[in-house]
């Protein structure tokens, strides 16, 4: 229910939102030498590591085996490993329902908003 849900109701749906792939190549190519070719312009390019940023990984997902990647000595990133899950478990775990769906991503959320709050 939660799925039909999020893929057919609301002001926006999951096929709208969720699987636009040009954001993605754009963050992707602005850190790149050609960025600039191509009219992506970033004026500092290690930016990203000065801000706090989570990243929640399914255990079970497609980006698994990669999620580590992400992680550089100097940046200020912080991995959730999402175990039991797969790749749309994390949008669809119920907060309403926490018998069901063991919700490992609210709690971590928002401890990480709390810490990095100013």
């Amino acid at each position: 229910e939660d799925f039909v849900r999020a893929l057919y109701i609301g002001p926006t749906n999951l096929t709208e939102w969720y699987f636009p792939m040009r954001i993605l190549i754009d963050a992707i190519a602005v850190g790149q030498p050609y960025a600039s070719e191509y009219g992506l312009y970033t004026y500092n390019m290690d930016g990203y590591k000065e801000v706090p940023t989570i990243l929640f990984t399914a255990a079970g997902g497609l980006g698994a085996d990669l999620a580590g990647d992400a992680q550089e000595e100097d940046r200020l990133l912080e991995e959730v490993v999402l175990e039991g899950q797969s790749h749309l478990d994390p949008m669809f775990a119920t907060v309403n329902t926490p018998q069901l769906h063991d919700n490992q991503v609210v709690g971590n959320f928002l401890n990480f908003v709390f810490e990095h709050a100013e």
